[in-house]
């Protein structure tokens, strides 16, 4: 019996991506069942659902910046060498 193909990443990929849109939808109907019981947790939810993608882009912006400014001193590290 001849061994089995590997998988390709796009197959792996689905998988986690179907996992992950599962747990989104559980997590909103608790989410909508909490908030029939107890209607402030929104604001408990409502800060880090605005600043939790503020704080990734400032990350992501920072960090892009700064390799990009590392990567011109190495450079120049190099050349004076």
């Amino acid at each position: 019996m001849p061994p089995a193909k590997p998988q390709s990443n796009a197959v792996a990929n689905a998988g986690t991506f179907i996992a992950v849109m599962l747990l989104l939808v559980c997590s909103l109907g608790l989410f909508l069942l909490v908030m029939m019981v107890n209607p402030f947790i929104m604001g408990i939810i409502l800060v880090p659902t605005v600043l939790g993608p503020l704080a990734a882009f400032q990350y992501l912006a920072w960090g892009r910046w700064l390799n990009i400014l590392h990567e011109e001193d190495k450079a120049r590290e190099a050349e004076n060498k």
